[in-house]
């Protein structure tokens, strides 16, 4: 039966006499059958529902031969299939198919697949083989499975033709495709284990599911397996190295064996425990490791993916671009480093790409006794984190650390960055990780020395700015507020204690999907290992700070100068040392980049040397995803928005704007949906709903929470995004490709998505950012198709009334607003507004093809390898004693 309580099969069991306790044959039919059809049918087989026949062996009722129906299209072909059994000792417990073998009587081939030993019928996984053969006339192909990636298997192919030579090939298309879904058939299963009449309880010893092993302690289970036990016995010891050589010994069936489904509940649950878990002598999930085995093929790129609250644990644009390549780039393996704010959103809900070897959260707050030990370094031994912590001597802080901390402060409130001054900067991020990679952070930073050093420096600094005129008597510090701002910049600067992934004999490629604070990581690595470093902008993360900054009046302004000193500091280092700059737009974010890296301060070469190197890879768009669908638009006039929240996607100006449709234009039938989380912002989520109900617009405004885009979509009649920064919106084009024209403001590459650069044309409008009049009036627009976007549709469907505007019907008061809203709803208007959307869905497929996005991707990364020279050696660096002037 289904979930719905419909049959799905019915099973029917023929025996050789009417005392036979195990069934000679199992006839397996699709849907309900009618059992008197037996009656009249001599074979089975004739009838239109029939699926399988299953034949048993008398004494253990395993099945031996089974003939099996494929439906090819609008043909069908039977197949013939023979299983053969394991004869190991715990057989008679759970009797477990070894190897199938499939052939067709009408094609000369054959087909032969091996299980991987530890694999179980009743796993919920599709079958694991160990070895498939086809074989053909006169060639044999052998392809053996290696499942050390849980979501990435590993195929090794060898063609052996009629003499015996072996060659390696790719495997045959046969096992790529799977044909006939051969190897996505799990094996017949025994009467005993199947049959749900039987009431003698035939396994006498209970199995445990990886994925609520925790449950019952590792004590209870895991050490009751055997294969585990020269693991445990090691473990008990104390030996690391044994423990790791025993695992290592059984390491193709506990690949197996520990391998549990994909699903919400397991990636959300801690109980899960892995290969790389025993091997850290950790609990389920402890690991930042996600294959057992990393992938050294000659042809794999090795890329570190740096991200900041986005992948994996943040939904929106960045994060979906992020997933986007670590799915789709075959010949990339992926270590991440996540940078969090808090360690509550480390929870492991969204599904694991095949592509990552390994994942770690980089965690800014919420640490035990603001200490990385526990999360940064959880695979580092408790004797190692203890010898850092003996080697923090006063006198070591005094002469490594205290003259970094100096020349940070001096960095952080350098207005006047030049090229020059690149390596003494750029040294003081190096020596401060090499630094902590063998002394502790936590007793490094909290030193007195290092405390009063940072405290001398912004005092003599700010004395020498007031003296000279430069600062103002409000940012001028106090003790409390120097203090605020050296405990924020210890832990914005957190990642810079964590060790660098290690590649041997490869050459990584750091991929930072912002010009942050996190991005230093990627400065480092390109110092210290030769790592060629890649900054894919997403957005212009330092005027988003700026914005937040603006709205904060609980920091002070000495604590915000700090902040926005570091920020635009490491900003500038980034984009210095960074080999290729991708803008995901190529309209004003790449103006920016130049800016921030040089212009804005007036340094005219590094200007020119950086817009050399910025390279704009625009955003590309599943269009297989979305589609328009008229029949979920609702009846009244709706504007949908996906955004989350946040004070940056200005949800307040779309409230704004809605005030502006409903309580001054007078236009009672318009609604606004906002499907977006409510939680990246719990402040400014009130305040949204505050300036609602102050308006009275709760019936009109409605925060929707989280949505599927491509089913809130369809159900609006525009769409609309009121941003105050961007970088290019894929929601604007997931618009487009659901049939809705869009209206947006005019910030980062919005305009790139929804107007043509050439021509100028628009499909929908563009208001600027925070004029909510503005925006109410283009939203109106684009519902009546007026001020002038009739035309642009005129090609398909004549124009009618082109000189009418927004501004013209609301000046007639009561009267005109009515007129207008009779044309918003009327069938002609509507069609009108449908052409123009699909205009936009059919520029975005031609425009923003995912697979150009993919492959330009890929070329970008390896081409940052091939032509940056490789120096394997550490190359000296400046001391930093002085800073150029």
């Amino acid at each position: 039966m289904d979930g719905g309580g419909e049959a799905r099969e019915t099973w029917v069991y023929g025996y050789s006499s009417k005392i036979a306790q195990v069934p000679k044959s199992r006839t397996i039919y699709t849907g309900p059958f009618d059992a008197t059809y037996l009656l009249r049918a001599r074979d089975p087989q004739e009838s239109q529902s029939w699926k399988e026949t299953q034949e048993f062996f008398a004494r253990t009722g395993q099945v031996f031969k089974a003939t099996i129906r494929v439906d090819k299209g609008t043909s069908t072909k039977q197949l013939q299939a023979s299983y053969s059994y394991s004869t190991e000792e715990d057989s008679e417990e759970w009797p477990l198919i070894e190897s199938a073998e499939y052939r067709a009587s009408d094609e000369n081939w054959v087909l032969t697949t091996q299980l991987s030993r530890g694999w179980r019928p009743d796993s919920g996984t599709a079958p694991k083989f160990a070895m498939v053969e086809y074989k053909e006339p006169n060639e044999l192909y052998r392809v053996r499975f290696d499942y050390s990636h849980p979501q990435h298997t590993k195929f090794d192919c060898v063609r052996i033709d009629s003499s015996g030579n072996e060659t390696m090939v790719p495997p045959p298309p046969f096992i790529m495709n799977d044909k006939y879904g051969l190897l996505r058939r799990p094996p017949p299963l025994t009467f005993h284990s199947s049959n749900e009449m039987l009431t003698v309880h035939y396994s006498p010893r209970m199995k445990v599911p990886g994925a609520i092993a925790r449950t019952f302690d590792l004590d209870l289970v895991l050490r009751r397996e055997r294969v585990l036990r020269s693991y445990f016995r090691s473990r008990d010891l104390g030996d690391l190295h044994g423990s790791e050589v025993a695992l290592q010994a059984k390491k193709g069936m506990l690949d197996i064996i520990l391998s549990v489904p994909d699903t919400p509940e397991t990636r959300s649950s801690s109980m899960h425990v892995r290969l790389p878990d025993l091997k850290e002598l950790a609990t389920g999930g402890d690991s930042s490791l996600v294959a057992s085995q990393t992938d050294d093929s000659p042809d794999v790129l090795k890329v570190v993916a740096v991200d900041s609250g986005t992948f994996p644990t943040g939904g929106g644009g960045v994060g979906s671009c992020r997933r986007d390549l670590i799915n789709y780039l075959q010949r990339v393996r992926w270590t991440c480093l996540a940078e969090l704010g808090t360690a509550e959103v480390a929870q492991r809900e969204y599904q694991l790409e095949k592509h990552i070897e390994a994942i770690f959260y980089l965690t800014l707050w919420d640490l035990d006794f603001g200490n990385p030990n526990e999360n940064f370094h959880r695979s580092v031994s408790g004797v190692d984190l203890e010898m850092r912590r003996l080697r923090a001597t006063p006198q070591a802080i005094r002469d490594g650390f205290v003259p970094l901390i100096r020349t940070l402060v001096r960095a952080i409130f350098d207005n006047h960055l030049c090229a020059s001054k690149v390596p003494v900067y750029e040294a003081v991020f190096v020596q401060i990780h090499e630094f902590c990679q063998v002394h502790d952070w936590t007793f490094s930073w909290e030193s007195n020395s290092s405390i009063d050093a940072f405290i001398a420096e912004v005092l003599e600094l700010c004395d020498t700015a007031t003296r000279q005129g430069s600062a103002l008597a409000i940012e001028s510090p106090n003790l409390h507020e120097i203090g605020l701002a050296y405990s924020l910049i210890t832990k914005m600067l957190l990642p810079l204690s964590t060790a660098l992934p290690e590649f041997p004999d490869k050459r990584p490629c750091f991929h930072t999907s912002h010009h942050g604070v996190q991005a230093i990581v990627g400065v480092v690595a390109k110092s210290l290992t030769g790592a060629t470093l890649v900054v894919w902008d997403h957005g212009i993360l330092w005027r988003e700070r700026l914005f937040a900054l603006c709205d904060t009046d609980e920091m002070p302004r000495f604590v915000q100068i700090a902040f926005a000193g570091l920020t635009r500091l490491i900003a500038w280092l980034v984009m210095q040392r960074a080999d290729a700059i991708n803008s995901c737009t190529s309209i004003q974010n790449p103006m920016w980049e130049a800016h921030l890296g040089g212009a804005k301060f007036e340094d005219l070469d590094t200007k020119a040397m950086l817009q050399s190197k910025i390279s704009p890879v625009v955003n590309g768009m599943n269009v297989a995803r979305f589609k328009p669908n008229s029949e979920l638009e609702l009846p009244t006039p709706t504007a949908v928005m996906l955004s989350h929240i946040s004070p940056v996607k200005d949800v307040v100006n779309a409230i704004e704007a809605t005030n502006v449709i409903v309580n001054t234009f007078g236009l009672k039938n318009f609604t606004l949906h906002v499907y977006g989380s409510p939680e990246k912002d719990p402040a400014y989520t009130a305040e949204c709903t505050s300036l609602i109900a102050s308006y009275n617009l709760q019936k009109h405004v409605l925060l929707k929470g989280l949505g599927n885009p491509g089913a809130v979509l369809p159900t609006g009649w525009v769409f609309v995004n009121s941003s105050i920064t961007e970088g290019l919106p894929l929601a604007l084009g997931e618009a487009g490709l659901c049939g809705l024209p869009v209206v947006c403001t005019d910030v980062g590459g919005s305009r790139e998505v929804i107007s043509d650069l050439g021509t100028g044309v628009v499909y929908g409008a563009i208001a600027p950012p925070s004029r909510p009049r503005q925006l109410a009036q283009a939203i109106l627009a684009v519902l009546a198709m007026t001020d002038g976007l009739e035309s642009v549709v005129e090609q398909t469907s004549p124009s009618s009334g082109s000189s009418l505007s927004v501004r013209d019907f609301v000046a007639r008061g009561a009267e005109g607003v009515n007129e207008l809203e009779a044309r918003i709803t009327s069938e002609s208007t509507k069609a009108l507004r449908r052409k123009m959307g699909l205009m936009l869905r059919e520029r975005t497929i031609q425009k923003f093809s995912i697979n150009k996005y993919w492959r330009v991707h890929e070329q970008m990364l390896y081409l940052g390898s091939a032509y940056t020279p490789w120096l394997k050696v550490h190359k000296k660096r400046p001391t930093i004693s002085a800073v150029p002037s």
